[in-house]
């Protein structure tokens, strides 16, 4: 079965090296995040996941990303 949450939501800044134009300076956006996730169904609870611990999860991880600047990986070294 699959179960999902639309509509998380983040802002975070960003640039895209190797483009042209105002691509290439700093600038952020506000980002949309559906998530779905796939399983069997708990026979307790009878939920793939329960919906507070699945957003609570999304949530502790889209604190890394908020009102944050998203490097590629390829210029953090330089």
């Amino acid at each position: 079965m699959k179960i999902g949450i639309e509509g998380f939501t983040f802002d975070s800044g960003h640039y895209t090296r190797g483009s042209s134009g105002k691509c290439l300076n700093l600038h952020g956006h506000t980002f949309r995040l559906d998530v779905e996730v796939e399983g069997k169904i708990d026979p307790k609870s009878g939920m793939v996941i329960d919906f507070i611990l699945l957003k609570k999860i999304v949530n502790r991880v889209l604190e890394d990303y908020d009102h944050k600047i998203i490097v590629p990986k390829r210029d953090c070294n330089s």
